[in-house]
């Protein structure tokens, strides 16, 4: 099966001149965590995340509507094209360890984006367990290769918080889980 039998068309985008404050009021609005930054042509230059909103949030007193998105973007995007395989792309997710990548159209133009929630849709419909050459088994080991640690074998525990970077009015909440 090809990209563009599933991927996702319409798709929110910025410039590199948007500022946070409107990326993150479009992240709200289209329920994404992830716009691509498009050149006036279209071709995407980067991706900022809701991750990169926070982070540049946090190193800085300016408010967002002073911050411009090509100041928080990732570059370098992973991408793929429309008539790739989809098992093709799933691989692509799975070795750069993204949950995301843009699709371009033969122009090399924004065309859409393919994400892991569109491979999980895609192999849990009645019937369509295994998809063309895309078991469920490989969505499942995609996204685990996309959010283990790097190196890790199996769960690694996340770092510990360093509560004296935290002021008063933020705290650090306890697990009441065992271990």
């Amino acid at each position: 099966m090809k990209v563009d039998k599933i991927m996702v068309r319409e798709v929110w985008q910025c410039g590199p001149l948007a500022t946070l404050r409107d990326v993150a009021s479009m992240m709200h609005q289209g329920g994404c965590g992830w716009i691509p930054v498009v050149d006036s042509q279209g071709r995407v230059q980067g991706v900022i995340t809701d991750r990169d909103i926070a982070r540049v949030a946090g190193e800085t007193d300016k408010p967002l509507s002073e911050l411009c998105a090509g100041d928080a973007m990732t570059t370098g995007v992973i991408s793929c094209r429309a008539g790739d395989l989809v098992e093709d792309a799933a691989a692509l997710m799975a070795s750069k360890r993204v949950r995301r990548i843009a699709i371009e159209d033969s122009d090399g133009c924004l065309g859409g984006v393919l994400s892991i929630d569109d491979l999980a849709v895609l192999c849990a419909r009645p019937g369509d367990r295994d998809i063309q050459g895309l078991p469920a088994e490989r969505v499942i080991q995609t996204l685990a290769d996309i959010v283990a640690p790097p190196g890790a074998a199996g769960i690694a525990r996340r770092p510990p918080i360093d509560a004296s970077l935290l002021n008063t009015e933020v705290s650090v909440a306890q697990s009441l889980a065992p271990g």
